[in-house]
This record gives C-alpha cells, structure tokens and sequence, in this order.
C-alpha cells in the first residue's frame, strides 16, 4: 500500500482529482490518456459512491461512435452519421429489449457501423454516389468482400427504405429461405407450449425456454448453476457470460419450482439439472426428445432476431 501511490496509473488520476487538475465526473475520466487506468479508478469510485453508476456498455459504444464518426471524410460522414446514430443505435436498443445485454451486443454494433463504413469507401474510391451505384457495383464487392454479406444488410435495407440508394436491392436475409431455419409458426407454436402445457417435463419447459429466448446452445443450458441466477422475487436474471440478463415470465417462476424441487440425488451441488453422477450436471445426451426439439426449434428465434 506504500507503494501504489507511486507504482499506479489509476493512483496519479487521483492525485490529480484531489488537485483539482481534473473533474470528478464521468467524462473527465473519458476523456483521459490513460483510458485503462481511469476505467479501473471509475470502478472504484463507483463503489465507493463518489460517483454514480451508468451504463457503461452504452456509454462507451457512444464514446467509440463520437470518435468513429469524427475521423470520416465529409462525403462518407454525411451517410454513415444517421446511420449510425440513429438506426444501429435503434436496433440495438431493440435487441437488448428482446434478448437483454449480451457479451456481444455493441461488438455487433460497431462491426454493422464498420461494414457500412467500408462500403462507402469502396464506393467514394470510385468516384461513385450512393444515390446512382448500380446492383452491379453491389454484386461486385459482395464477390470480393463475401463476409460483409451479414453484416452490410442493415445499411442497405436503411439506404434503401430513406431513399439514399435507389438502385441497389438490399440483400436478402438468410430466414428468407426456409431451409435455414424452422418457420416462425413452428417456433411460436413451441414457444406456447413450453410456457403452457403441464404434461412436458420442467427440465425440458426450462430448457426449451431459454433456448427459444437467447439462442444458447444445449452445453451452456446444461451448465447452470444456482450462483448464475438472480432471484429478488419481482424479477430474476441470469448470468451467461459475463452479462446477465432478465428472464420473462414464465421462465422465474419455472426456475422456482426446478430450485424447490427436492432431489434423490446431489442434494449439495450447485447445479440447476444434477446429474446422478456426483458433482457432475446433466449430460446433453440424456436430454429428452421434447427438449432436444425445443434447442433445434429455437434456431428460428436467433435468425428472426438477427438485424
């Protein structure tokens, strides 16, 4: 402790707090040099209460996207600003919405807002407006460029719909072919009968719920453990990876009566599905059929909410 004062990044930021060098806000420590050191002393002033809390994720996407944006040409900033702020921003507001904040919720944002980025470039090298690039010149880069497919789609279906681009097609989302997926009726058919119906076994209700929910493959299901779930009694989260995210109903009150239920076996592991096997959970491969059904099903939910 005599030596941090003088070791510590973070411990010279708060030398120059308590100086009066620098604000005590959110915004002076934005914008510092030292970006990892001033996030770490953030953290702890936070704890402490000399701060309050915010949104980090969306406070640092907004911070990234001020500085993105800034180092554009006029030309490609005039599209890419309207975009970005406006439609990714949207979206994925809608997406934590549906599916709650994920590890990979504003990597996918800053991915959509490069690929646009991209494009425009490609097409500002060439001397060629948005508002009159051909299909051709679409079909061209596409060929050249086969993985910003996915995630070029947004901008082009936003060009399209604003009247920024009115002769290329925007591309066509994968659920569109129905060998991809399974068809939104079969997934909410499902969906309805994991919620409602007594007859199919809890484990296989929960399993089939989370899966239609957040796309999580069977493994992780397998591997919840009581420690990943959050239960205030009005509302409960869970933690996969390192956001947690709410549950809808009836998911807490299913969860509930899988956590009260009493056990033959593991009565002292933290397991949400205990296996027979000590200190061990459920193998996948003991799944029943209905909830093996419900984790395939479940594909048709994570394409829908694709953007």
């Amino acid at each position: 402790m005599v030596l941090w004062p003088k070791r510590s990044a973070s411990a010279g930021i708060l030398a120059q707090i308590l100086r009066e060098e620098i604000a005590l806000t959110h915004e002076a420590l934005d914008a510092h040099l030292v970006t990892q050191a001033a996030s770490l002393l953030r953290y702890a002033l936070v704890d402490v209460g000399a701060l309050s809390p915010r949104d980090d994720g969306w406070a640092g996407f907004n911070l990234w996207l001020d500085r993105f944006l800034r180092s554009q040409s006029d030309e490609i900033s005039q599209l890419l600003n309207p975009f970005c702020r406006w439609d990714v921003t949207a979206r994925t507001r809608l997406m934590i919405r549906r599916n709650g904040l994920t590890d990979g919720t504003f990597d996918r944002a800053r991915g959509i807002c490069r690929s646009a980025q991209r494009f425009l470039a490609h097409l500002h090298a060439q001397n060629i407006a948005l508002l009159d690039a051909p299909q051709s010149v679409l079909d061209y880069y596409l060929q050249d460029h086969p993985r910003e497919r996915e995630s070029l789609r947004n901008f082009l279906r936003w060009a399209a719909e604003s009247g920024h681009a009115t002769r290329i097609t925007p591309v066509p989302a994968k659920w569109a072919d129905p060998s991809t997926s399974y068809p939104m009726h079969t997934y909410r058919e499902w969906m309805n009968r994991f919620e409602t119906e007594e007859s199919i076994p809890l484990r296989a209700r929960i399993c089939g719920l989370i899966a239609g929910t957040t796309g999580r493959p069977s493994s992780t299901t397998a591997k919840l453990t009581r420690s990943m779930i959050d239960d205030t009694g009005e509302r409960m989260t869970i933690q996969i990876g390192r956001s947690p995210f709410q549950l809808r109903n009836p998911l807490p009150a299913l969860i509930r009566r899988q956590l009260d239920e009493p056990r033959r076996w593991d009565t002292q592991s933290d397991w949400l599905f205990p296996s027979k096997l000590r200190a061990a959970h459920t193998p996948i491969t003991a799944a029943s059929s209905t909830t093996c059904r419900s984790w395939a099903a479940a594909s048709s939910r994570c394409e829908e909410q694709r953007w």
